[in-house]
């Protein structure tokens, strides 16, 4: 699984690493966690501590920033989206778009992009527990996951599409230029 986006704290992805040793314990296959992105060499390089003081090396890869990240994202078990505060989450569409299933903290603008248990899945943001729980459902139930990213694509094709984007977009120049 992993987590896409830029490296700040917000973002929350130590928290992701901090839940690892757990998951890796819990699973009867191998458990890899890919990060992309690149931010803070601050908080870099705090993440990068975190992996090392609980021997995550074989686990974790940091991928860096990557221009179009999408053939990694269709390539995700699950996409993770721990952020407490994002406003929208790009990667979380472009996830459901590539049918990937999302896993996402319960805060901020994902509430208005995933139905829990519907076509993503929602964790309560910052708790091991929830966010434990619900990998590794995602992780062990091959039928669940692929249900959720049936109607994730579907869900997110009919509101998050190009076409449907420019169209909205195209409505609210018009209504503009009316003024």
């Amino acid at each position: 699984f992993g987590c896409v986006g830029r490296l700040v704290p917000y973002k929350n992805v130590d928290f992701v690493i901090r839940c690892m040793p757990e998951i890796i314990n819990s699973c009867t296959f191998p458990i890899h966690l890919l990060i992309v992105g690149s931010g803070t060499d601050e908080y870099t390089i705090y993440l990068k501590s975190i992996v090392e003081e609980l021997d995550l090396q074989a686990n974790v890869s940091f991928i860096g920033f990557v221009v179009n990240p999408s053939e990694i994202i269709a390539g995700l078990d699950i996409l993770i989206a721990p952020s407490n505060r994002d406003a929208f989450g790009r990667s979380i569409i472009e996830g459901m778009l590539q049918a990937t299933p999302v896993l996402v903290a319960n805060k901020g603008g994902h509430l208005e992009i995933v139905k829990d248990e519907f076509d993503g899945s929602l964790y309560i943001a910052n708790c091991q527990n929830s966010f434990i729980e619900k990998t590794l459902r995602l992780s062990h139930d091959n039928l669940f996951r692929e249900a959720l990213a049936a109607r994730a694509l579907e869900n997110s094709r009919s509101k998050y599409s190009k076409d449907i984007i420019l169209s909205e977009i195209e409505k609210i120049y018009r209504l503009v230029l009316k003024y």
